[in-house]
């Protein structure tokens, strides 16, 4: 399995080291800088505003498993919630929805399953149990927005997708396909 992860920052003003290349690129008007060493790579780029997480998710981790994601506590994306007694308010599984399971350093009582932080195979488990299906899917961006798709428009899309591409030379074992489109 292929995972990626995001880690939000909502208060953060700087994506890069200051002074450094990449940086200096983006203050030189750049949309987007990639940092790449033998090691891996970076992707830097400014927008006016936050880009959704599912645009984000869409446009650069779309070849990925799953993406696990930090912080978005607003979003409506299935969570999974990290509590430590430390914090010493209760867990926002009380009062908050969309919360699947609970990890904590200490044992509670909620109705929903609840991982020690040592427990790590058996919450993977649930996660993949609970919120992968396998196979693959399809995702469409229109201006930069994910849309949402019903079962009948993303089998269709799939499959006319598969219809067009498989024939040609060298495609017949596509796993992924980009289709980018600009109007002219």
């Amino acid at each position: 399995m292929r995972v990626a992860t995001v880690k939000h920052h909502p208060k953060a003003t700087e994506l890069d080291t200051p002074g450094k290349d990449t940086d200096r690129h983006l203050k030189a008007g750049a949309e987007r800088v990639v940092l790449l060493c033998p090691g891996g790579f970076g992707l830097f780029g400014r927008t006016e505003e936050e880009v959704p997480l599912g645009t984000l998710v869409a446009r650069h981790l779309g070849e990925y498993d799953l993406v696990l994601a930090e912080g978005f506590k607003g979003g409506p994306y299935p969570k999974v919630e990290v509590y430590r007694r430390e914090v010493g308010s209760p867990p926002l599984a009380e009062t908050e929805r969309g919360i699947l399971a609970v990890v904590s350093d200490t044992p509670l009582s909620l109705d929903l399953p609840c991982f020690g932080l040592e427990e790590v195979e058996a919450l993977a488990d649930f996660i993949q149990g609970r919120l992968l299906k396998g196979g693959g899917g399809i995702s469409l961006l229109v201006n930069g927005e994910v849309v949402p798709l019903n079962p009948f428009v993303q089998r269709l899309l799939q499959r006319l997708t598969e219809a067009m591409v498989t024939p040609l030379r060298g495609c017949e074992d596509a796993r992924e396909v980009v289709i980018h489109w600009r109007k002219g």
